[in-house]
């Protein structure tokens, strides 16, 4: 007799994390990641809800994550009659584009949503079968399937479910120590929790920690060494601007590598982003970052990171030097976790309640910090 299966979903705007979970035993039995077929259309959250944002988009929005998943779950497993529950964690945006919602509320004032809380759905309710690239090998599947599908519920417009999901994983409502937890992919999502109260906020950061360097594709971690060198050996100033010799070639890095000087742009639009965003939501909380007794990187840029870099061009404070541990797809962690605690709808939903979200994008304030953290210089806060 077959056991019984779940699996676990992290919608990412960039990536997509899947896992398959014995509910016998608790073991992950298969993982498989995808690249999530809507950058087709844009690549960070601000153009998906651009595109998201009549029904013609959304609906096309959502052919293209459901056959990203479908294709998926293919590959974790044919045996889809075994699969008793799907738990997705995404941000709001991502989930309302799984469900092929019209996202035109998320990106104007006053950026509000609807139903975002825990929702179950059957399979059938949201898994369209009417996708035409399917093989009748995988319609056929998804017919049989009868499994119950857990969206987990978002914060605010800006804070999805998959910081929610990372939250509850890492045990932020009990923690008595200021905790901080930085989710850095196409988003910079953050949160703070400790006895002065819990807060969240988000900042963009697009696809520039994606960037490449001209000549391979190294990604935005990789590109964070190489500015931290650029910077070490005087290739560029903490402007940013690169040295007037290196004007027109860029900087050479080797095996054929610049590092041009739009990239270095990229990168510093994000990392000024990110920065102001952590430097913001201290001051909210009351606390300087030397106070802060833990700092969480999640993400999948995160988990790539060089903390070393990242300190030395000051995208982190250096304050934060030896309080950083690394958590990986804290998301599809949380999301695992769903599948065995009975207890997680309750514990998310109080989660919820005590959470205070913070638009810091939207002011002055954040506006004025985040052009003076473009620099390229350690910092403390």
């Amino acid at each position: 007799m077959s056991c019984s299966k779940s699996i676990a979903v992290d919608i990412g705007t960039s990536t997509i994390g899947m896992a398959l979970v014995d509910e016998t035993t608790g073991a992950i039995l298969a993982q498989c990641g995808k690249n999530n077929s809507q950058k087709k259309h844009g690549a960070d959250v601000a153009a998906r809800i651009r595109y998201g944002s009549t029904k013609e988009g959304a609906l096309a929005m959502k052919m293209l994550v459901q056959e990203d998943l479908i294709r998926g779950f293919f590959e974790l497993t044919k045996e889809w009659q075994t699969i008793k529950t799907i738990v997705i964690s995404a941000n709001t945006t991502m989930e309302y584009l799984f469900l092929g919602r019209n996202t035109e509320k998320l990106g104007s004032y006053p950026f509000s949503m609807e139903d975002s809380g825990w929702r179950e759905y059957s399979f059938q309710e949201v898994f369209s079968l009417s996708n035409n690239s399917y093989e009748e090998e995988i319609i056929e599947t998804m017919k049989q399937c009868q499994a119950n599908v857990i969206l987990l519920p978002c914060i605010s417009t800006f804070v999805g479910g998959d910081i929610v999901s990372g939250l509850y994983h890492l045990k932020f409502l009990e923690r008595k120590s200021v905790s901080l937890l930085l989710d850095l992919g196409t988003n910079g999502e953050m949160a703070i929790a400790g006895e002065n109260g819990f807060y969240t906020t988000s900042v963009a950061a697009g696809p520039a920690f994606e960037a490449s360097i001209h000549g391979a594709g190294r990604k935005g971690t990789a590109l964070l060494e190489w500015i931290a060198r650029a910077r070490c050996r005087n290739q560029m100033n903490k402007e940013g601007t690169i040295a007037r010799k290196y004007e027109g070639t860029g900087i050479p890095l080797g095996e054929g590598l610049i590092l041009k000087q739009e990239i270095i742009r990229k990168i510093q639009l994000a990392k000024g982003a990110l920065l102001a965003g952590i430097e913001l939501l201290l001051k909210q909380y009351g606390i300087t970052a030397q106070e802060v007794a833990e700092v969480y990187i999640g993400g999948n840029f995160g988990f790539h990171l060089d903390m070393k870099s990242a300190i030395l061009v000051g995208m982190l404070p250096s304050n934060f030097q030896g309080k950083i541990k690394v958590v990986g797809n804290a998301s599809l962690k949380g999301a695992i976790d769903c599948i065995f605690d009975r207890n997680a709808k309750e514990e998310m939903e109080h989660m919820i309640r005590e959470i205070q979200s913070i638009n810091l994008a939207e002011t002055k304030e954040f506006q004025e910090l985040f052009i003076r953290r473009m620099e390229f210089a350690p910092i403390r806060l």
